[in-house]
């Protein structure tokens, strides 16, 4: 039996990989003392990690949903699970313009996994996701 790419939903697979990823990715890096246990934080920054933490879960399961409620998802319905799976990764890109932010607090810029390629966590992972949406994007429109 010979698979071919038009028999894989490649596209659903790759929206569906970082909506994955923005439903448990702030809790594997921010469920430690770096940010939720970080005893420098004060209560209500907590709170907003908090929120922004449930945002993700929130946006991945409706992203999800978006791409796996029927049998054939709609082109409206995949364009918009691509738009609500890259929103969590957008807002985080736009926190650095904020007055007084910063990718790392003092105590925790120089952890390993603080950079990727001499690059904050962040703006790799985010080059990554974008990368992989595109690419879903690029292989619905050349399959569908």
């Amino acid at each position: 039996m010979k698979l071919s790419l038009d028999k894989i939903p490649v596209d659903k697979i790759l929206v569906s990989v970082v909506s994955l990823i923005t439903i448990f990715g702030a809790f594997l890096f921010d469920w430690d003392q770096t940010h939720i246990f970080n005893p420098n934080w004060p209560p209500h920054a907590r709170f907003h990690n908090g929120q922004t933490m449930s945002m993700g879960v929130c946006l991945g399961l409706l992203s999800l949903w978006l791409l796996w409620h029927s049998k054939k998802t709609t082109r409206f319905e995949f364009n918009l699970a691509v738009v609500v799976a890259s929103l969590y990764w957008i807002t985080q890109a736009s926190a650095i313009l904020y007055p007084g932010t910063a990718f790392f607090d003092p105590e925790t810029v120089n952890l390993p996994r603080s950079h990727v390629l001499g690059l904050p966590i962040q703006v790799a992972l985010q080059m990554v996701l974008y990368s992989l949406l595109a690419a879903a994007m690029f292989f619905r429109r050349r399959f569908q």
